[in-house]
Order: C-alpha cells, then sequence, then structure tokens
C-alpha cells in the first residue's frame, strides 16, 4: 500500500506540474522543500508549512482566511504558474500585486474544483509595474474553515525588455495646448486619468500604454498594446493586431509627417517592424528600445541602449557609452544645439536616470540629483516650451515633482505614468 500511496503521489505530481515555456530562466520557482520556511525574500503571515502527503506529495504551504503568502520582489517577470488545493466548493484565491511590498492591487481570483490538486498559468505579468510583488490570500468573504494549499509557484523572467524602466510614448499633450499633461494609466482598472482633464477607461490587466497623436492634430490619443493577441487599440481611431506577446511596444513618428506610427520591438531577434512602413533588424535580446528625434528633423530614428555596458546605438546616427546597468534611458530635448548640417536645432538627446542615487546625466550637458528609488522618471514638455522638463512620479504617494516647476500628487501605487 505504500508503494502505490508513493506511486499515486509521483503521478499527481506529473500531472498537475507547472509547465513553463521550454528554456525559460526563472525569477521565481519555489517549491518550498528548503530547510526554512519562509524561504529567504519570502514573507508568510499565519502561513504553515505542512509535509501531509494527502494534501501534496511533499511539503506544501497551508492559507487560511487569515493568511498572506508574498514573493520576493522580481525584475522582468513573464508569467505566473503555480498549483492549488481547496478543500471547499467556491473556495477561491486572490493574487495582489505591488511595487512596494505594501500596497496592493488586484490581480485575479481563481476557484479550482474542490479535493483535487490543479494547476494555473500561465497567468501575464509582464506588464505590471517593477519591481513587482505577488501576494496569495483567500478571497474576503471566506469561511473560517476554508483552506488552501499552495505549491510550485513559478515565474519564468521576460524575453523581452522590462516595460517598467522602458516605457516608450509618443505623446502625452491630452489637450492640444502644446504641454505636456499630467496623466495616469492603472492597469488594473483600465482607468485612465488627466488631471484638470478627466477620467476614461479603456483597455485592462496585461496592457501597455501607447499613447500617441495617431491623428496627426496635435492631440495625444488614448491607447493601449495587448501582448497576448497583439491588439494596438487607439480610442476612436482605429484598432488592429500588429506584433505579439514577445514584442514590445516602440510608437513614434517614423516618417516626419506628424502622425504617430505602430511599431514594435523584438528583443528575441532584434526586429523593429513600422506598420505599413518598413521592417529592419537592430539590436539584440537584452537591449532596450529608445527611438527618438536624434537629428532633429521630426522623424524618429530607431535606437536601442544596452544596460550591461551602456552602449547607445542610434541607427544611422551615431554610437556612444553613456550610463550602466541598473540605469533608465530617458532620452530628451535638454538643450538647444544650433543650425547646422548635423541636423535641426533641438534633438533628442542621450540621458539616463539612476534610482539607486537619483542621478540624471545628460551626455555632454547637465548632471543633477532628483528622486530616488522607486520613483518613475518623466521627460516632457509641461511648458510648453520645446525643451524637456525632467520630473518623478512616486507611486508610493502619487506625487508628481517637476524639477523646478511644480509639485502635485495625482494617482496611486500600482498606476503607469502616462506623460511625455
Amino acid at each position: 500500500m505504500k508503494t502505490i500511496a508513493v506511486l499515486g503521489a509521483l503521478l499527481a505530481a506529473l500531472i498537475f506540474a507547472v509547465t513553463p515555456a521550454p528554456g525559460a530562466n526563472y525569477l521565481i520557482n519555489e517549491d518550498f522543500e528548503g530547510p526554512d520556511f519562509p524561504p529567504p525574500g519570502w514573507q508568510a503571515e499565519f502561513a504553515d508549512w505542512t509535509d501531509v502527503n494527502f494534501y501534496s506529495p511533499v511539503h506544501s504551504v497551508h492559507l487560511n482566511p487569515s493568511s498572506t503568502l508574498v514573493t520576493p520582489p522580481m525584475h522582468g517577470p513573464r508569467d505566473l504558474y503555480f498549483r492549488y488545493w481547496v478543500n471547499e466548493v467556491l473556495v477561491s484565491l486572490d493574487i495582489y500585486y505591488s511595487n512596494d511590498g505594501s500596497d496592493w492591487n488586484f490581480l485575479r481570483r481563481s476557484s479550482p474544483s474542490p479535493g483535487s490538486w490543479q494547476g494555473a498559468g500561465p497567468i501575464d505579468v509582464s506588464a505590471l509595474p517593477a519591481p513587482l510583488y505577488l501576494q496569495f490570500r483567500l478571497d474576503p468573504w471566506s469561511d473560517p474553515t476554508d483552506h488552501i494549499f499552495i505549491d510550485d509557484i513559478v515565474v519564468p523572467s521576460s524575453t523581452r525588455a522590462n516595460p517598467s524602466s522602458n516605457l516608450v510614448l509618443q505623446s502625452g499633450d491630452y489637450t492640444g495646448d502644446g504641454r505636456t499633461d499630467i496623466a495616469v494609466f492603472r492597469p488594473a482598472t483600465g482607468l485612465w486619468a488627466v488631471r484638470g482633464l478627466g477620467r476614461i477607461y479603456f483597455g485592462g490587466l496585461g496592457d501597455i500604454p501607447v499613447s500617441g497623436d495617431y491623428s496627426g492634430n496635435g492631440i495625444s490619443d488614448v491607447a493601449i498594446f495587448r501582448p497576448s493577441t497583439g491588439l494596438w487599440a487607439v480610442k476612436h481611431i482605429t484598432r488592429a493586431y500588429f506584433g505579439g506577446p514577445d514584442d514590445l511596444p516602440v510608437p513614434g513618428d517614423y516618417t516626419g509627417d506628424g502622425v504617430c506610427d505602430i511599431a514594435v520591438f523584438r528583443p528575441s531577434t532584434g526586429l523593429w517592424a513600422v506598420r505599413g512602413i518598413t521592417r529592419t533588424y537592430f539590436g539584440r535580446s537584452d537591449d532596450l528600445p529608445v527611438p527618438g528625434n536624434y537629428r532633429g528633423d521630426g522623424i524618429d530614428r530607431v535606437a536601442i541602449f544596452r544596460p550591461d555596458t551602456g552602449l547607445w546605438a542610434i541607427r544611422g546616427v551615431t554610437r556612444a557609452y553613456f550610463g550602466r546597468s541598473g540605469d533608465w534611458p530617458v532620452p530628451g530635448i535638454y538643450g538647444w544645439y544650433g543650425k547646422s548640417s548635423a541636423g535641426g536645432p533641438f534633438r533628442s538627446q542621450i540621458a539616463v536616470f539612476r534610482p539607486s542615487t537619483g542621478l540624471w546625466a545628460v551626455r555632454g550637458g547637465e548632471r543633477n540629483y532628483f528622486g530616488k528609488a522607486g520613483d518613475w522618471p518623466v521627460v516632457g514638455g509641461f511648458t510648453g516650451y520645446v525643451i524637456d522638463e525632467t520630473g518623478i512620479f512616486r507611486p508610493s504617494t502619487g506625487l508628481w515633482a517637476i524639477r523646478g516647476l511644480t509639485r502635485a500628487y495625482f494617482g496611486t501605487t500600482g498606476d503607469v505614468p502616462v506623460a511625455r
């Protein structure tokens, strides 16, 4: 009988095994079989580490209505997988996310059939803000007798660049007055909120904001890219399918006609594809796309920043080394060049923001300290002048601070700033 029980447990483990994509690198691959509980980096409140073999081949985590289990912080996650077991019908597991480990936003609810181990995943978490914490707990309407056992939590790393440190927007002027507006996108609900203008709902969890002037009227349009299907949806203007799960959206004006073009960068192959215009290969899997108007002629150029070496490569324009791993690329128009054969007087310049120290550094230009770890850098024309201003959005408090200009509170943890 013991042999049969062991074989049965082994079979159950094989049937309900978590199966992420082959060849994945793991940010989390936790089966809770280490010597300590919680494992290093994890947090567990009122959760038990159990080896009751009826529930799991070896160890698992037992959650009751008062329990929480929190992952270590992650950068560049792709999908979430796990196994779980519940004791009653309608017992649900709630998953929340946070980028500071304290303010939690609802992600999803799962209700498996009771009495057997079941697998969950893939759950796309690649578009959530970084650093990313995930929290597991029973739904708030659980009875005291409800129980969940959870095991084999796996999060492969993304094959694409981290959207949190490399969000590409073509425009952030939602009123058409020539100024960048303070605005946020809330992935959990699809909320777009522009300070002093209004609130609308468009898109949802897993979508990446891609605002830009898609009609050429000088007003930034609300838009999203949905990696799971390749959908581009521009509110009141168009819907198109272009790209896929491993692509990063890189909207920009690649023809100089004043209209934002739909475009993607595919890190796995270095492909840049601009819908209806061109395809080219430039860059590799660990590069971050940084398109911009580097010649000052109104045409966005294909460009990448390679964090591990600090390389900036702007196709057909220049190559330079500036920055290091951990820096966020923040190209912008930071000064006046003067008219020359090399390009127009106002051009995108190479620049980085270093969260660990708050350093802003423009190649060949200014260096200053503004912001800290956990802040999102924001670059835009907040005064309406052609020269960009620098600032930060602090999700933990909703603070927007534009250097030398203004401070305001707008947004909260989990929001993505959509100002450019």
